[in-house]
């Protein structure tokens, strides 16, 4: 399966979402950047501002490609 992870927001999601890519990885799965035709897209947010949380909807609204 093909994936890419976006990260939003602080630290503490990109330390999530690198958790995330890692089991991933470790199962087999291939990474491709961010906006590339991918079977899944992980999009990992944050919700702190009113702006944070718009672009992480933002992002998680585009299609898979």
């Amino acid at each position: 399966m093909l994936f890419s992870v976006e990260f939003l927001g602080c630290k503490v999601s990109h330390v999530d979402a690198h958790g995330i890519r890692e089991r991933l990885l470790a199962d087999g799965h291939v990474e491709v950047p961010a906006g590339v035709e991918a079977d899944v897209a992980v999009v990992n947010g944050c919700c702190v501002t009113n702006e944070a949380v718009a672009k992480s909807r933002k992002a998680a609204a585009q299609p898979v490609r």
